[in-house]
């Protein structure tokens, strides 16, 4: 039960930290542009 739990978590914490990452990064670069 909690192993189905973690298969289905795991991926989407780790495309959130991804997408955080790009965010940052692209705010950094080009926030001024928007």
């Amino acid at each position: 039960m909690y192993a189905g739990l973690v298969v289905v978590m795991l991926p989407t914490l780790i495309l959130y930290i991804i997408v955080q990452k790009k965010l940052t990064q692209g705010m950094t670069l080009g926030g001024l542009k928007d």
